[in-house]
């Protein structure tokens, strides 16, 4: 097991100063810009707010976007690995926004403003844009394994307009290989993963229900998830009157005491209560001083959520 004393020592420090979810509630019911404003200031994300009143939303990702190069330097082969993989949602994010660009037959310049730049990664996103379509698209992208599934689904479901064939095997291959990991991995990085992949898969698997999906046809569309959950399991919780009541077992008691006293299915209040289990295990990590890649993914996943809300505070204030 790789060992970063030094980096290790500099995210303690800053996970020690971070905040709860809790953090922006007050400021949620009531803010302003210029409330949005002076918070920010108080952040790493964006020092100088009196000088971003546009695109503050994109600012404060971009603050957070400049540390992960810092730690892809440091790591070794199988730990970059990891992060990596970790990280690839953001570029999903963009390659999402490319191939929705080439159904919908968009301009470039309406979609060059939602792409992410990631500085990590020494990709063009923009000349994406400018590829003749769809299938000139899947076929220069870097990543093999992308560039096969995603002209799989093409030639399996052929000319159409629906981005959804693409972006759920993009999705299910994110959460495949996040589970690969979690399978190789130590205790607290099983820990961590299990709760982020059952998370997404808990969400996805509610908005599939919402449009009609049938639990089979759910199975054909998420990565083999029989590591983390058993398949009747899975399916008793999202689809038996009360089944969500068994996400229980994965809260500690505060949150699974918060959970039954939901008089109704809430996804929005699943997916938060796992964030702040989510966070209950990195304050864990921070108490027993654990020396792993655990310390490095419990740092971007709260950051990840620290993000989120300063966004919902922008949004919010405007």
């Amino acid at each position: 097991m790789a060992e970063y004393p030094f980096l290790f020592a500099k995210i303690r420090g800053k996970l020690a100063q971070m905040e709860d979810l809790a953090v922006h509630e007050e400021l949620l019911e009531s803010a302003d810009l210029e409330a949005v404003l002076r918070r920010l200031g108080e952040t790493a994300y964006l020092p100088q707010p009196d000088e971003a009143a546009d695109h503050l939303d994109d600012r404060v990702l971009q603050g957070f976007f400049t540390e992960i190069p810092e730690f892809l330097r440091v790591l070794s082969e199988e730990d970059r690995s990891l992060v990596q993989d970790v990280i690839a949602k953001y570029r999903l994010e963009n390659l999402k926004a490319a191939i929705r660009a080439h159904l919908y037959r968009l301009p470039p310049e309406e979609v060059r403003e939602h792409l992410l730049d990631l500085p990590w990664e020494g990709i063009d996103y923009e000349a994406w844009l400018q590829l003749p379509g769809l299938e000139a698209l899947i076929g220069a992208l870097p990543w093999a394994e992308e560039r096969q599934r995603l002209a799989a689904i093409g030639q399996q479901i052929g000319e159409t307009d629906n981005p959804f064939p693409y972006e759920a095997e993009l999705d299910a291959l994110y959460l495949e290989r996040l589970l690969e990991h979690r399978a190789r991995q130590g205790h607290w990085v099983k820990k961590i993963l299990g709760n982020r992949v059952l998370r997404e898969l808990l969400l996805w698997g509610y908005r599939l229900k919402s449009f009609g999906r049938s639990f089979p046809e759910m199975v054909n569309i998420f990565p083999d998830f029989r590591s983390l959950v058993r398949q009747e399991e899975l399916q008793e919780i999202l689809e038996a009157d009360g089944g969500w009541l068994q996400l229980r077992k994965w809260l500690d008691g505060p949150l699974a005491e918060e959970l039954e006293r939901a008089e109704q299915l809430d996804p929005g209040l699943i997916g938060r209560l796992f964030d702040e289990q989510l966070l209950l295990s990195v304050k864990r990590l921070l108490r027993l001083a654990v020396a792993d890649i655990a310390v490095v993914l419990g740092y971007l996943y709260w950051k990840e959520l620290e993000v989120r809300g300063l966004i919902g505070l922008v949004e919010r204030g405007r």
